[in-house]
């Protein structure tokens, strides 16, 4: 005799786990020191349905480790091998009417940060842009620190600018100009006084120039 009531069940079963397979939520809740989250979706009836905790996918978390979590109110998808839940795992993150994308060409990659800070390569024109919005820039480096630029290197301060050396600094160009260069050359000790053709008694003794 076919049990219709058994066979039923496993076709909802069957249904249900189909079903989970692939999900599509919002972020609802976020533990940030075991990286999980719990993900809200609705079911084909259109009643609300929250997740337990489940991981989301990094790019790397081997010997290198990145760290990118997402938040509350994040569009997600979830996998679900085998359609349980359970196992799922969290795929951030796909654009939202309320969170379009930042750029609408294949040759920008750009990333826009919630305090107004931002990051963008354009390979069409070959440009770099860092924004940093009311914050700070800080690189630290235990060896050298190369720059180099193939046109000119403009640095614009509203403040002070600091260069602290614990060897020699040097500056190689074929003119050096310190403000405006109105009032004349730097003095140092090698130079011959006009007056007494000796060394300047009252030059330089740490600027040193070549002209």
């Amino acid at each position: 005799m076919i049990n219709i009531s058994a066979i039923m069940h496993q076709l909802n079963d069957l249904e249900r786990r189909l079903a989970n397979i692939v999900r599509l939520g919002v972020v609802d809740q976020v533990d940030y020191t075991l990286a999980r989250v719990r993900v809200k979706y609705d079911e084909h009836n259109g009643k609300p349905v929250i997740t337990g905790w489940l991981r989301w996918i990094t790019e790397r978390a081997g010997g290198d480790i990145t760290w990118w979590a997402p938040e509350i109110g994040e569009q997600v998808k979830i996998s679900s091998p085998g359609g349980d839940l359970s196992q799922g795992i969290v795929e951030p993150a796909l654009y939202q009417n309320t969170i379009p994308a930042p750029a609408n060409s294949a040759d920008i990659h750009r990333t826009n940060y919630k305090d107004g800070s931002w990051t963008e390569y354009n390979r069409a024109t070959h440009k770099l842009t860092i924004t940093v919005n009311g914050g700070d820039v800080v690189l630290n480096a235990t060896g050298n620190i190369d720059a180099a630029a193939g046109g000119n290197a403009i640095i614009n301060a509203g403040g002070n600018v600091d260069i602290d050396a614990g060897g020699n600094a040097t500056v190689d160009a074929t003119a050096i100009i310190l403000n405006g260069g109105l009032s004349g050359g730097v003095v140092c000790q090698t130079h011959v006084c006009s007056l007494t053709g000796a060394p300047h008694p009252q030059g330089s003794t740490t600027v040193s120039s070549g002209g």
